[in-house]
């Protein structure tokens, strides 16, 4: 009977080696989209959540703090708000921010049923101070800066009206709605005894300044019936890199 043997033959550490290099050459560009995609995802998501705090706090801004509640800060802020912001920024904004001067402070009007604490936690601000700046965090731990600086536009309190200030324009009533029972539609009272709902009175427009229209001067004697608002929020991303969004509106002082 004869004999035979069966030869067997392993893997070599060398063909090892070389497979587990041929995958790794696979994968590395799978690595770095991955890589890539996260950082890509981390600054969308802060790029939102600094979106969204900035819409809260404008339109809180806007809407529920009283234009008398409102003033420009008495002392400069510090700290890490006292930064130097980035040339391209300057020139959108021509704001200086070396001093901060300009940083908006609140104060409590409690005959509007107004407080400044009310306010100021939504922008990150717990310290009891009136200054509108604080920090917000957001799920990731990132920390980011929040700013509300106002600018005040001032009229004159002459009644003239100037050219270089903020004018109201407005129409008069209709000389029909001048009249006495004008509301009264009675076939007997239209006919012949009113004038159309369409005639305006002659000159029509009529155009005055802040002071013309009522508006009392504060105790410097001017009259601020407006401020241009910019909010500010900035952060630093996991990336190292610092973002920052700035806003500018308008607030009036609608009584």
């Amino acid at each position: 009977m004869g004999a035979f043997s069966l030869k067997r033959r392993g893997v070599t550490l060398l063909e090892i080696m070389t497979a587990v290099l041929i995958l790794a050459m696979a994968f590395l560009p799978l690595i770095g989209v991955i890589g890539s995609s996260t950082k890509d995802s981390d600054v969308a998501n802060s790029q939102v959540f600094a979106q969204t705090a900035a819409r809260n706090i404008l339109d809180t801004f806007l809407d529920d703090v009283p234009f008398s509640a409102i003033s420009v800060a008495a002392t400069p802020d510090s700290g890490d708000f006292a930064y130097t912001e980035p040339d391209e920024v300057k020139a959108l904004t021509s704001v200086d921010y070396s001093n901060l001067m300009s940083m908006a402070e609140l104060s409590d009007v409690p005959e509007k049923d107004f407080y400044k604490i009310s306010f100021l936690p939504v922008m990150g601000n717990n310290s009891g101070d009136g200054l509108a700046r604080g920090e917000l965090i957001d799920e990731r731990g990132l920390v980011y800066k929040t700013r509300l600086f106002v600018f005040p536009i001032t009229a004159s309190t002459d009644s003239t009206v100037a050219a270089n200030e903020i004018s109201f324009a407005y129409l008069p009533r209709p000389e029909y709605e001048r009249q006495n029972n004008w509301y009264d539609t009675e076939k007997t009272h239209m006919k012949d005894t009113v004038t159309s709902p369409y005639d305006m009175p002659a000159g029509a427009v009529v155009q005055n300044n802040a002071f013309a229209v009522g508006a009392e001067p504060n105790v410097s004697g001017k009259i601020c019936v407006m401020y241009k608002v910019l909010f500010q929020i900035y952060w630093i991303n996991r990336d190292g890199i610092r973002r920052s969004l700035e806003l500018f509106t308008m607030k009036a002082d609608l009584k």
